[in-house]
């Protein structure tokens, strides 16, 4: 797959815990770990956005006026 260069500003820190990261673990370059790690994010970000869209659709679902007296009942219960 074809890689496009990319430069960006990391915290001395965090640069240390990524190198110690990749030696601990053998991987084979720091390019290749954020690679990794931005590949990760996105994908957890994507579906977080189908799990956020499927809630949306089932809630759609619901009959509101049987929600309201069911949220009513379990509030006058309690008193």
């Amino acid at each position: 797959m074809p890689v496009k260069k990319l430069s960006i500003r990391i915290e001395k820190k965090i640069l240390f815990l990524l190198d110690r990261f990749i030696r601990k673990h053998g991987m084979a370059n720091r390019s290749q770990v954020i690679q990794d790690a931005v590949r990760e994010i996105l994908e957890r970000l994507s579906n977080r956005g189908r799990k956020v869209s499927r809630l949306v659709q089932e809630c759609a679902k619901l009959d509101q006026t049987f929600e309201r007296a069911m949220a009513d009942n379990d509030l006058t219960a309690q008193d």
